[in-house]
């Protein structure tokens, strides 16, 4: 009998070169990335079809993972 009452996980995502985000392993792969996707998040932050309230979570979002450092995704931060 299958277990349902646990969710499946995800299938792995397709590898993408025009879509570098599809090719993270985890948290701490986007982490060590961070490089190369802080300027597509700023970008983001940039368009004019967000709401004021977006924009700002945006930025927002990009000093926290500016902060974050190897120690907290390698230990979860303890």
């Amino acid at each position: 009998m299958i277990d349902t009452s646990k969710p499946h996980p995800e299938p792995a995502p397709t590898p993408s070169p025009k879509n570098p985000a599809r090719n993270v392993r985890d948290v701490a792969d986007f982490h060590l990335r961070w490089p190369e996707f802080r300027p597509i998040a700023k970008a983001l932050g940039r368009n004019p079809a967000l709401s004021e309230a977006e924009a700002d979570t945006l930025a927002w979002m990009v000093e926290l993972l500016d902060r974050i450092g190897p120690r907290d995704v390698e230990d979860g931060g303890k």
